[in-house]
Formats: C-alpha cells, sequence, structure tokens
C-alpha cells in the first residue's frame, strides 16, 4: 500500500504544506488507546512537531478481503480523511490535499509501484554524488549506444546494446 502513499504525497509541493507546527504526521489505523498519551484525543501536534492522527474508520476486515485495487481505494480514503482532518483542526490550507486525491483518482487503480530512490529523485532529496554517478552512467551507457549503432551501421549488423554488452 506504499504505492498509495508515495503517489498521494508526490502530487503535492515538498515544504510548501504547513499543517500547523507538525513536521512529520503519523496516520494510525484502527482506534486510539482507551488509556496513555493518545488517549485524550483523536488527533494531536506535539511540540517536537510530530502529529498524529487515529482513524477508527478503516476496518480492518474489509480491507483483508479486498482486491489490490480496493486496498488502495480503503488507502487513500484513509491518508485523505487523516490529512483533512489535520488540515481542517489547525487552519491549514486543505486544497493542496483535495487536489492530490483527485489527480490520483483521474488515474486506475490499482497505482503502479515506484521505488524509493524515484520517490526521492522526484523530492529532489538525492545526493548530489548520486545524481553525478547517475547522470554519468547514463551517459556512459548513451556513449555505448551510439557507438554501437555506429559500429552496426559499418557493418550492416543491427544488434542490441545488450547483445553486444553480453558479447564483449
Amino acid at each position: 500500500m506504499h504505492a498509495v502513499i508515495k503517489h498521494y504525497l508526490s502530487q503535492r509541493p515538498r515544504s510548501k504544506v504547513k499543517l500547523g507546527d507538525a513536521a512529520k504526521v503519523f496516520i494510525q489505523p484502527g482506534p486510539r488507546p482507551a488509556t496513555g498519551i493518545f488517549s485524550h484525543s483523536d488527533s494531536e501536534i506535539f511540540s517536537n512537531g510530530v502529529g498524529r492522527i487515529w482513524l477508527s474508520s478503516i476496518g480492518f476486515d474489509r480491507l483483508a478481503q479486498a482486491d489490490k485495487k480496493e486496498q488502495q481505494q480503503i488507502f487513500l480514503d484513509a491518508v485523505h480523511e487523516g490529512l483533512m482532518r489535520i488540515a481542517e483542526s489547525t487552519q491549514s490550507e486543505a486544497d493542496v490535499f483535495m487536489r492530490a486525491k483527485e489527480t490520483l483518482l483521474a488515474h486506475p487503480l490499482p497505482l503502479p509501484e515506484f521505488t524509493e530512490q524515484e520517490l526521492l529523485i522526484r523530492w529532489g532529496l538525492v545526493p548530489k554524488e548520486k545524481k553525478k554517478q547517475k547522470a554519468a552512467a547514463s551517459d556512459s551507457s548513451a556513449r555505448r549506444t551510439a557507438a554501437g549503432k555506429a559500429e552496426a551501421d559499418q557493418s550492416g549488423e543491427r544488434t542490441s546494446p545488450i547483445t553486444r554488452d553480453l558479447e564483449s
């Protein structure tokens, strides 16, 4: 179900969404505990910038019996509901969350998975060294492909870069 959260969060502008003083929000599915630190409210933002919201609306029986498409819809609804409730309780802008959900619902579920690396690149969080390594690898691959095409054109052969790499 990470796909839902990653796609939802990738739709909003990074570091431009404010939810009160929250720097990070945990959305906890299921009912909140009856006793202890989290027992007094369904949502809270603590002084350290960590927020938590309890969503008792997720039916775990339904979730267990659902196919992947239905599971993603359940998670999308839960994430959206949680963030909307926090936005409302902190008098924060909710339009960005509405647009994120609308954008996702414009695509058929289930949503495709994408890697953590792809998400970090989207958010601009990949260290410069890794970007340079990736660019260098891409450059090298492009040069090999161009050289292979030129070689194939001269010899009249048509082989793929993968085949050439395996033969070398």
